[in-house]
């Protein structure tokens, strides 16, 4: 869709990434690609509870239960498959098999559309790893990365992307489950780096780095795609 746009790490960036476990890889797509990114996420949205994010900002009676459905929908690319050769995609295989030192083949990508509505509540400070351990019911070594790209605007005000540099290098903290969430306990976050993030841009982090998103403060939803990466041949896939 649209001219190529591919993303080639330099070896600074490379460093970067290793050293405080998270990187801003910059433009990851194309204008015509996002545009129509946009688009499927809306149907799928819809799909599932009836309305876009846009069109949930002018309705009132929402409850938080409803909430909550929308904030995640999990596997989108089962829904529209197409999404599986885009740009996008190719892309975060790419930085991630660089980043983690492995083959592109070896990698596997679960897709999530997260979408932070108007006014919509923070996502608490956690670490990806957890999720991956909890499924597999043991401890794993955990290499993996997370892709994340909004498709709107990503600012302070709107929700954006928070780090604590260096928390990569840690164990899996202990987390506890909260509304469906899982929540990294005893965190400071005064050291946390703020990531304000373009559209079609893409943040990457280490599985164990912890992170933190914001609430939107605006009057518009803030929509993003992320691909979560984790090496085939852990554990059980061994």
């Amino acid at each position: 869709m649209g001219n190529v746009v591919q993303a080639k790490l330099t070896d600074e960036q490379v460093h970067c990434f290793r050293e405080q476990g998270f990187l801003n890889v910059g433009r990851i797509t194309t204008d015509e690609e996002l545009t129509w990114l946009r688009d499927v996420c809306d149907a799928i949205v819809k799909r599932k509870i009836g309305y876009t994010p846009a069109e949930l900002t002018t309705v009132h009676i929402i409850d938080r239960c409803a909430f909550r459905a929308l904030a995640t929908v999990f596997s989108p690319e089962s829904i529209v498959p197409a999404l599986k050769g885009t740009i996008f995609f190719g892309n975060a295989l790419q930085t991630v098999s660089r980043l983690l030192e492995v083959e592109e083949s070896c990698l596997i990508g679960e897709w999530r559309l997260v979408c932070k509505l108007a006014h919509g509540g923070e996502t608490s400070w956690h670490q990806d790893a957890v999720y991956r351990q909890n499924a597999m019911q043991h401890p794993l070594p955990h290499r993996g990365a997370t892709i994340w790209m909004p498709l709107d605007l990503a600012t302070q005000e709107s929700g954006c992307l928070h780090y604590l540099s260096g928390s990569h290098w840690g164990e899996v903290r202990p987390h506890y489950f909260q509304d469906g969430h899982v929540i990294a306990g005893n965190v400071d976050p005064s050291p946390a780096v703020v990531c304000p993030t373009s559209a079609g841009e893409a943040m990457v982090h280490h599985c164990r780095t912890l992170h933190y998103a914001g609430p939107n403060r605006t009057d518009r939803p803030r929509r993003a795609l992320q691909v979560i990466c984790r090496v085939s041949n852990e554990g059980k896939d061994e």
